[in-house]
């Protein structure tokens, strides 16, 4: 999507084009005056955006960019941050060079899998608020067999560190559904892992490390973890460190999501 500059458009819609922010927290950006137009601070929350304005935010420039929606596979031991003081490598340096990109569902340094990547604020904020539940589903290889699965952990969860933790569903996975996604997945299962166990887990809480803490919370250690799924959004053929545009039927799935939980919510 383009916006022809010729074309007035609303101060709150034009920010959350940028990527700065969602239409609401625009406006509140306003309020409390951190936005000039043409050096003057900003209060009329109506505002049309005309060619040559100069707008900033906290007295940075926003440029308004085409909307933009990768999904990306995250690779272990690759940060998903804009900066790093210790220099690792980070999801932007595989990324196109733009401002204002957006990653969606955080995995840690040590974890690997999908990201849905956009400039599109409110949509990422939408998609990424704990308390709209989008489903994800990983894989995870356990240091060891894992004998049954237990039907109480996902109807009643565990408690681990103060913490309790619920996942949606779990299964075992075969051989066959490891060589079905082989497309994706290299190295699967880990070499050098042994005799370990390879489940499927799928929750939405979004809880920090949750995967691996209800596991170690029944004691067992996480070798390996991918994110395979987020949502509507599949990671598909995407090979770790590669990123492709979102589809137009992704973006629609996604946006009918975001509607939904939004009426869901008021």
């Amino acid at each position: 999507m383009t916006w022809r500059k010729e074309n007035p458009m609303r101060i709150n819609r034009y920010l959350a084009k940028c990527g700065l922010a969602s239409r609401r927290k625009a406006e509140d950006y306003i309020r409390e005056g951190r936005v000039t137009v043409g050096g003057e601070v900003l209060r009329d929350l109506s505002y049309q955006v005309q060619a040559g304005d100069r707008i900033l935010v906290d007295g940075k420039e926003v440029r308004f960019e085409e909307e933009v929606f990768f999904l990306y596979h995250k690779p272990i031991k690759v940060l998903v941050s804009h900066h790093d003081p210790f220099h690792n490598r980070l999801i932007y340096d595989d990324l196109p060079k733009m401002d204002s990109l957006f990653a969606v569902g955080r995995l840690d340094f040590n974890s690997e899998g999908l990201l849905f990547v956009t400039n599109r604020g409110g949509l990422a904020q939408t998609i990424a608020h704990p308390s709209y539940q989008m489903e994800k589903e990983y894989w995870v290889f356990l240091d060891r067999p894992l004998p049954a699965i237990d039907e109480a952990w996902t109807r009643f969860g565990l408690t681990f560190r103060g913490i309790h933790y619920r996942p949606d569903h779990l299964e075992f996975l075969t051989k066959e559904d490891i060589d079905g996604r082989s497309y994706a997945l290299t190295d699967w299962p880990p070499e050098g892992s042994g005799n370990g166990q390879l489940v499927k887990i799928i929750l939405h809480e979004g809880k920090k490390r949750e995967v691996r803490r209800f596991f170690q919370g029944l004691g067992y250690e996480v070798i390996r973890l991918i994110r395979v799924r987020l949502g509507p959004l599949d990671i598909g053929g995407l090979r770790a460190g590669q990123y492709r545009p979102a589809r137009p039927e992704e973006i629609s799935a996604l946006e009918e999501w975001s509607s939904m939980v939004r009426k869901g919510n008021n």
